[in-house]
């Protein structure tokens, strides 16, 4: 039967431990900071809500923005996977939320930032089942639990470094 060969391990790219590894390590980054930009919104939100004067109704509907893209658009970002490839569509994906995640600095209120987190929703959502992907094409299945493992605490670690980054980039501008 031998190895599968797919988009992640073509013949013109040798499946080597060295690669398996730079393979976890960036896909394992592109999840940390993907949780890191999801993230921020929520230990950014006192100085968010005094700045655009929002309620607290305005910023519970903010913060389900995302998370209800993010639920609609995580099936449609696995078929697109499957259609365009694991590494083309997180590359996609890393361009496109990182532009919708720097246009949020330059929201004027409350309709903009609801329409900039929906956004980001959508724009993140290829990140998991593309960096699963990525990781399972070049893994040996004998390593393949460990290394996705290894990818998935890239959420953990964006999750956990997001409030603090935030608040001291915040604290570095006021």
């Amino acid at each position: 039967l031998g190895p599968r060969v797919t988009e992640e391990t073509s013949p013109s790219a040798p499946v080597t431990e060295g690669r398996v590894r730079a393979v976890v390590a960036v896909s394992t980054l592109a999840m940390t900071v993907s949780y890191v930009d999801r993230q921020s919104m929520a230990a950014l939100g006192p100085t968010v809500t005094e700045q655009l004067h929002l309620s607290h109704t305005q910023w519970g509907a903010l913060t389900s923005a995302f998370s209800i893209a993010y639920l609609v658009g995580a099936p449609l970002a696995g078929l697109m996977v499957d259609r365009i490839g694991a590494r083309r569509g997180l590359a996609i994906a890393v361009v496109v939320w990182s532009a919708v995640a720097g246009l949020h600095a330059l929201a004027p209120g409350f309709a903009a930032l609801v329409v900039l987190r929906i956004l980001l929703g959508f724009a993140e959502s290829p990140t998991s089942p593309a960096a699963a992907r990525c990781v399972g094409g070049v893994t040996p299945e004998r390593s393949r639990s460990a290394a996705l493992a290894w990818l998935f605490t890239g959420s953990s670690i964006g999750a956990a470094v997001a409030g603090p980054a935030a608040i001291a980039l915040e604290a570095r501008t006021h």
